[in-house]
């Protein structure tokens, strides 16, 4: 069974990479980056491949991590376009596709708990035309909302390490590990392998090194889609703007798992 690990605690949004707590590897049984060569410290970006020994599950299980990298990669447009109609609304649109206004209905539940939203469909969501006990109906509104402002914290505070580290990305096949590659930001790449490494092999760790560079890179473009909405959304957050970013988090990561769940990934 594949694994893969990303290199922070804190969960994938982009629902393809394991959380754990980044750890050192040593490098015994590589070909060495040099003769000073040490393993990488701790606060490198430690990004774990573990592969199955046979090269056929291998590629099956990296050609399914790409495949959903792909799909959330294509929600996050869809998610900007949603929060823009919801902007343009003042609410949910009408223009959803049914079934898939639970983000929209909760976004709208955001605002009205804030206490901004006076007028318009996200105020009227709660008031004039749903009972007031409406809101209590969805799933812990409160609990979501304390957890979505961790989250955010936390993947903020992922970013930062992101751009402030090196990247490291280590692949395994069975117990063996057989390549390690340090990726710098300006995209040197120095790769320590496995000595008698088969061509086939490597070239699974090349397409696990690519996967974390895209992972690393669509988070990027995540966080400023979040800043994006937030900014968007900031009328309808009046009096707690600062609550507008782990709504707009929240929303995007639901909308991603919308995506996801669509039959096209099975």
């Amino acid at each position: 069974m594949a694994e893969f690990i990303g290199p922070a605690a804190a969960e994938d949004e982009l629902g393809v990479w394991q959380p754990a707590l980044p750890l050192a590897p040593d490098e015994a049984g590589l070909e060495s980056f040099g003769p000073t060569a040490s393993a990488p410290p701790e606060s490198a970006n430690l990004w774990r491949i573990a592969l199955p020994e046979d090269r056929s599950a291998a590629t099956r299980a990296l050609d399914m991590a790409e495949a959903r990298l792909a799909i959330a990669e294509s929600a996050l447009p869809q998610a900007e376009d949603r929060l823009r109609a919801f902007a343009a609304a003042g609410g949910p649109s009408p223009a959803i596709r049914p079934g898939l206004e639970a983000p929209e209905l909760e976004l709208a539940a955001w605002c009205a708990t804030a206490g901004a939203a006076e007028e318009g469909p996200a105020a009227s969501w709660e008031h004039a035309g749903q009972p007031a006990d409406e809101l209590a109906a969805l799933p812990d509104l409160q609990d979501a909302q304390l957890t979505a402002i961790d989250r955010t914290r936390a993947f903020f505070d992922k970013i930062c390490d992101a751009v402030r580290d090196f990247t490291v990305v280590e692949t395994d096949l069975g117990a063996t590990r057989v390549a390690l590659t340090r990726v710098s930001w300006t995209g040197d790449m120095r790769t320590a392998w496995l000595r008698g490494l088969p061509a086939d092999d490597a070239q699974q760790h090349l397409r696990a090194v690519s996967l974390a560079l895209r992972t690393r890179d669509a988070w990027l473009r995540l966080a400023l889609t979040v800043v994006r909405g937030a900014l968007l959304l900031a009328a309808l957050f009046a009096a707690t703007p600062l609550l507008a970013l782990p709504a707009v988090y929240r929303f995007i990561r639901q909308i991603i798992d919308q995506v996801q769940a669509l039959p096209a990934l099975t």
